[in-house]
């Protein structure tokens, strides 16, 4: 029994040690939680392949002009499964469209889309769009999609 826990609880008849194990699983998961997402500038224009370095991280899209980023196949670079990456597009710096592509047919991203696009088209000045890859070469699409 550990110190004053209730008859019945989850310590009851912990010892010290095992109750200090918990304790570090905890500060992991507090850690990992409260920890802040990196914030990218990106002002990047044209079509470019998704940068490793935005892995898990929150990403102002602020280039000019059309802007498709591009998903790679595992083959190119193997982003870890759980990587997100939310978008945001901001248009004040003159970008008119914004586009996340898989790279190829063996790439695939998973979202609704009204349009029945194979792209995902963020649908307006101040929209934000998660990607989150959920399996080899998959990835799932949310957010203000066109």
């Amino acid at each position: 029994m550990f110190g004053n826990a209730p008859k019945g609880s989850k310590f009851y008849n912990t010892s010290s040690t095992d109750l200090e194990r918990e304790i570090e699983k905890l500060k992991e998961r507090i850690a990992c939680c409260t920890e802040n997402t990196p914030i990218v500038e990106s002002t990047e224009t044209g079509a470019y392949i998704l940068p490793a370095i935005w892995a898990n991280s929150y990403v102002r899209l602020l280039g000019a002009g059309v802007n498709i980023i591009t998903i790679p196949e595992d083959s190119d670079y193997n982003f870890p499964i759980g990587t997100e990456v939310t978008f945001f597009w901001d248009e004040s710096t003159g970008g008119t469209s914004n586009r996340i592509a898989p790279d190829s047919v063996s790439t695939t991203l998973n979202f609704f889309s009204p349009s029945a696009s194979a792209d995902c088209d963020m649908a307006a000045d101040k929209s934000a769009v998660t990607i989150k890859k959920v399996g080899s070469n998959e990835w799932d699409a949310v957010g203000n999609i066109l």
